[in-house]
């Protein structure tokens, strides 16, 4: 196999992780960050191998490899840094399940920016180990309502009820679960869609 057909090669199967990590993106995974940063890792490297193959100089295929290895932990170390540095800390504070099972609601109570009192959020689950799933259904503000009651009404359908009597209704779509609409009140009065 000649060194062309290499660079070609690894060319296409960088392509192929690029693909793969949008795929990720696409399909609401709870734990996508990991996958998200090796698959965008295996890019990098998989295209300096490309472009490294495809350079007939030495001195510079040596360069083209090591930048992308350098490129490739800084990558790695970067998005690891961030994730224990920023990773969200809500509680799941109440879990209701769909009728066959299948999909749980969960209300996270978690803590924005600067907030002194809780945040509440309201998604839609589906466990299936680390290819879990999870969507965002409602979120709420600082010192505003708390979900009350969580209620599957069909099938992909799903009802948050709030402390002030505020029903919100949305859908989910079984694959992605991307609900219609996502409800994110922006003042504390009244009851908004």
């Amino acid at each position: 196999m000649s060194a062309r057909q290499k660079a070609i090669g690894f060319g296409a199967l960088s392509l192929t992780a690029a693909g793969l990590a949008k795929l990720i993106g696409y399909v609401n995974l709870q734990y996508e960050a990991p996958f998200l940063v090796a698959l965008i890792a295996a890019t990098i490297l998989l295209a300096a191998m490309a472009i490294g193959l495809a350079v007939r100089s030495r001195p510079l295929r040596i360069a083209v490899l090591s930048l992308g290895g350098v490129l490739c932990l800084v990558w790695t170390g970067g998005m690891l840094w961030a994730a224990f540095a920023f990773a969200p800390n809500g509680t799941v504070y109440s879990r209701t399940s769909s009728p066959d099972g299948r999909y749980q609601l969960l209300v996270v109570e978690g803590e924005g920016f600067a907030a002194i009192d809780p945040i509440y959020a309201v998604h839609v689950r589906v466990d299936r180990g680390p290819l879990s799933q999870q969507a965002l259904v409602w979120q709420g503000l600082e010192e505003g309502p708390v979900p009350t009651t969580l209620r599957f009404t069909g099938p992909r359908a799903v009802e948050v009820i709030t402390d002030n009597g505020c029903h919100y209704r949305s859908t989910f779509d079984a694959l992605t679960l991307r609900p219609t609409p996502v409800h994110r009140p922006r003042t504390l009065s009244g009851c908004q869609r």
